[in-house]
């Protein structure tokens, strides 16, 4: 950060526009701390307004309750885990979906439980 700047922005390079892609800087008018992106009109996509701009304070009080909730909150033990279900879920849906297209045989199928004698011994694998 520059030590001479007279504010500081604490979103500035991680907020982009969702119109154009382009990452919204910081501006003051007001009173009031503001992320904006006003693209000169040749590189502004159809339908983007001239200025958008989003205060800060919203943004950062929006951001500390989805933080306290989702990352930092009393249930985000149980949250991690219903997300690692869902992405497991996932995963054996995928799974499954290979199998079928394979027509219904895994590509590796494994042999039965009878091939696995060793004579030597005598034990056969369940």
């Amino acid at each position: 950060m520059n030590p001479e700047a007279k504010r500081v922005y604490p979103l500035r390079s991680y907020v982009y526009c969702t119109q154009c892609g382009r990452r919204m800087f910081g501006n003051h008018m007001r009173g009031h701390r503001y992320l904006a992106c006003t693209p000169k009109k040749q590189w502004r996509p159809a339908g983007h307004p001239a200025t958008i701009r989003v205060r800060e304070d919203t943004l950062l009080t929006t951001l500390e309750g989805f933080l306290n909730r989702r990352v930092f909150g009393a249930y985000r033990a149980d949250l991690l885990d219903l997300n690692i279900k869902a992405l497991d879920d996932a995963a054996e849906q995928e799974r499954l979906d290979r199998i079928a297209s394979l027509g219904g045989r895994s590509p590796r199928t494994r042999p039965k439980a009878s091939a696995y004698v060793c004579p030597e011994h005598g034990v056969t694998a369940k």
